[in-house]
């Protein structure tokens, strides 16, 4: 049970910098991290009853964008720290790039409100419990500000975190999380998926700050392959964030 509040670990205080490494893709549809065993030894010294869940804020060294997390386990190696892709797409780090991490305490969120960023998302049964189910087994915290994407059945939803309750960071393990959605229609855009092959080249494509652009890859389910997308920026920053299904581009 998280009742972290309930307790008094004022008395830890811990934050370090890491490098940053892309985290395995199964960790791309929530917001755990993957920290080095010496992380967890530095945070003992301090007290053998640890928060539960540990959460933490990320910061950029320069920029000072901020995301909040959980932590999947403490086995990456040396000094780094393994990150969701859209995490480094948040912070506007890449791999061998440095972040800060700083242990906080959250309260428990006790409400959100998200709108909506692609088009779409009511065509699923009971919406807004298949979102409040997909938060709560996928992130451990919500930051104000932050998109996330959901993914339900082959197509991704991507939602605003608008306003949350009690503060503009939060805890959502053991929780009732209540979730309003924002119908702003005029803020909703169809999402445009093209088809390519293995092997096709795309060129030539613009996007806008905080825009996606999405493809999806078709391959023969019944083949194992390793797949590898070069990104090529010519002005800008962008980068690419996957599933086994669609892989979009982010700006």
């Amino acid at each position: 049970m998280n009742d972290n509040l309930e307790q008094d670990f004022s008395h830890i205080q811990w934050k370090a910098h890491y490098t940053v490494e892309p985290a395995p893709s199964d960790l791309n549809q929530g917001d755990k991290i993957i920290l080095p065993a010496s992380a967890l030894e530095q945070l003992l010294q301090q007290a053998t009853n640890l928060p539960s869940p540990l959460t933490f804020e990320l910061r950029h060294p320069h920029s000072g964008a901020t995301i909040h997390c959980g932590v999947k386990e403490f086995s990456s190696t040396g000094n780094t720290v393994q990150l969701p892709s859209w995490i480094m797409t948040t912070l506007n780090v890449k791999q061998e790039d440095h972040v800060l991490i700083k242990l906080v305490i959250l309260p428990k969120g006790t409400w959100a409100k998200l709108q909506p960023i692609t088009e779409g998302y009511r065509q699923i049964t009971d919406y807004r419990a298949a979102l409040e189910a997909h938060l709560r087994g996928h992130y451990t915290t919500l930051t104000q500000g932050q998109n996330i994407a959901c993914r339900f059945g082959g197509q991704i939803y991507q939602f605003k975190i608008l306003e949350l309750k009690p503060q503009e960071a939060v805890s959502i393990t053991d929780t009732d999380l209540e979730v309003d959605i924002q119908h702003d229609t005029q803020q909703v855009e169809q999402v445009k998926i093209t088809q390519v092959k293995l092997n096709e080249s795309i060129s030539h494509v613009e996007i806008e700050k905080d825009d996606y652009k999405y493809w999806k890859l078709n391959l023969n389910p019944t083949i194992s392959q390793n797949i590898t997308v070069k990104l090529i920026v010519e002005t800008g920053d962008a980068g690419i964030l996957y599933n086994p299904f669609f892989f979009f581009l982010s700006s």
